[in-house]
């Protein structure tokens, strides 16, 4: 035996998903995993919207308006995704299949490093270890077949273990449900019902009434009545979902209209389950039972986000506080850092020893968002405990040699810090220089030509032990007036609108287009967004500036 079912949107994606789900042993986990197929179906199937464009659409929360604009194009009129449900011995077996050409399947069925961060790229592989016992892509990627087993596998019972202690509001203790009915007789039989089972009961008798205590309520279900003078229930639903948001509150149709088209009336209108009248008491015991599961394991990964947050708040703000030290506002100093994410892998630092000498450092540590951000605090502890040292005063060898043994012994396998560390000596107009991972270090003279380029001689911090040769640098005699520059590779290495990447020779004509009277960082910084083919970048951007002054 086996129905097909056919679908176009998003909602109608997310709606099939929710409905077939309730077939499944745990419908809680079944609804991930088919709603991400049939997800992608539409938009990367029939739509054409790829991995990279995905991550885009996403970061820049146009995504869903991108997938509208595409569905109402005239080309993709009639285009549809299907599902075919068949019931077999070992389970439910699933076969979705889109208009699309297919895609590279393979590398999405396991999580990858190099997209644990993104927005996007892990719904295949969290369907398939937490939804489905078997997950196989047929023919060029177009064709998913995805099995339940009639048992429920142990890792689900195993997440939901993991779940059952993150913290939860008091107020969402008691399971809260509205019942909407202009019937007083139906409200209070439902009342009687719901409150034996331990629910905390609210009623409305009709819709406008109904908005007004989801609003105040905040329930967390609704047993809504379709037909109702002046706003239905249809259309209750759909304010209800207005003003629901992200917060998915599941609406139970009860109504004595029991054709399909009033089944698929309610599911478009954003239903998620619909019973005929008279009530069968047993079946609405364990639909509300089943949504509930969901509605809990859903309650608990927002308690998790909004604890992830909190500590990402704390994170950035501990990694702001190292950063927003007094020697970045030093007058010789100018910065600019932009994050690919939340967190920055790039840093500046800027401080005077105790003898007036000037060190800056631009460090850029390996990967994106948290891990990077972490990697660069032991470098920035190190950089002004050294400098800032009472005990004895510093020069770049001992500055640079320190920071790479605390960062051999500090980071794992695999992470390291790039750098260029600068010690500017404004009594002897001489600069020490050093430059390992980043790809070049300008010195401007005061005609605002490049003098010379110092490319990266050495490696980057954190990869090999401190010897003679990690410890060389450049030794220059300055005039004053004459600047030195440094940027992290994610600059150097961003598009352009001609899609050519800026490149260190670019980026040294850029320099040398600025004119005398102009501010030089915000001269760049202009110039950049003028030429950037995107304001999201793909890795985090930093870029250092250091005036050779006088001495006072």
């Amino acid at each position: 035996m086996s129905e097909i079912f056919e679908f176009s949107t998003l909602r109608e994606a997310k709606q099939l998903a929710t409905h077939l789900a309730q077939r499944c042993p745990q419908p809680e986990m079944a609804v991930l995993g088919l709603a991400e197929l049939f997800i992608n179906a539409v938009e990367h199937g029939n739509l054409g919207i790829g991995y990279t464009e995905k991550r885009a659409l996403r970061l820049s929360g146009d995504w869903e308006t991108e997938v509208e604009r595409r569905l109402a194009l005239s080309e993709n009129a009639g285009r549809k995704a299907s599902v075919e449900v068949r019931e077999e011995v070992t389970g439910l077996v699933f076969i979705v299949r889109d208009c699309g050409p297919g895609f590279d399947w393979r590398p999405y069925l396991s999580m990858q490093a190099a997209r644990a961060e993104d927005p996007n790229g892990r719904g295949i592989t969290v369907a398939r270890q937490l939804s489905f016992s078997h997950l196989e892509y047929h023919g060029a990627g177009n064709v998913a077949i995805a099995t339940v087993a009639v048992e429920s596998p142990n890792h689900v019972d195993h997440m939901m273990h993991m779940t059952a202690n993150l913290e939860r509001d008091p107020a969402d203790a008691a399971f809260k449900v509205l019942v909407v009915d202009d019937t007083a007789v139906n409200r209070q039989i439902l009342k009687v019902f719901l409150t034996r089972l331990g629910y905390t009961f609210f009623s409305a008798e009709n819709g406008e009434e109904a908005l007004k205590i989801f609003r105040l309520e905040r329930p967390d279900m609704v047993l809504m009545d379709v037909m109702m003078p002046e706003v239905n229930g249809y259309e209750a639903t759909r304010r209800i979902r207005e003003i629901s948001g992200e917060r998915w509150v599941p609406v139970i149709f009860i109504s004595a209209l029991d054709r399909n088209e009033h089944l698929i009336d309610g599911l478009d209108a954003g239903g998620d389950d619909f019973m005929s009248k008279p009530i069968n008491f047993i079946v609405l015991d364990a639909k509300l039972r089943s949504l509930r599961r969901m509605v809990e394991l859903q309650r608990r990964v927002e308690a998790y986000r909004e604890w992830q947050a909190r500590e990402h708040a704390l994170a950035r703000e501990i990694v702001e506080r190292q950063m927003a030290r007094p020697g970045v506002a030093d007058p010789c100093v100018r910065h600019w850092v932009l994050p690919a994410q939340d967190f920055s892998g790039d840093i500046v630092a800027a401080a005077r020893s105790r003898d007036g000498r000037l060190f800056a450092m631009l460090a850029d540590a390996s990967g994106h968002g948290l891990a990077p951000a972490i990697s660069v605090m032991p470098v920035l502890s190190m950089f002004y405990s050294l400098i800032e040292s009472s005990v004895q005063v510093p020069d770049l060898q001992s500055l640079v040699g320190e920071i790479n043994r605390q960062l051999i012994a500090t980071l794992p396998r695999g992470r390291f810090v790039a750098a260029a560390v600068m010690c500017i000596d404004e009594r002897q107009q001489q600069a020490d220089l050093w430059v390992g991972g980043v790809p070049a270090l300008f010195w401007l003279g005061t005609d605002g030509r490049v003098k010379r380029c110092f490319a990266s001689t050495h490696l980057s911090l954190g990869i090999v032990e401190t010897d003679a040769d990690l410890l060389s640098f450049e030794h220059v005699n300055w005039q004053v007036g004459d600047r030195f520059i440094v940027c992290s590779d994610g600059l150097l290495e961003s598009q352009l609108l001609s899609g050519e990447t800026l490149g260190v020779d670019r980026f040294a004509v850029l320099l040398e287009e600025s004119a005398p009277e102009d501010d030089l960082l915000t001269h760049v910084l202009s110039r950049l967004t003028s030429q950037l083919a995107t304001s999201m970048p793909s890795d985090d951007m930093s870029l250092l500036m250091v005036e050779c002054r006088a001495a006072p």
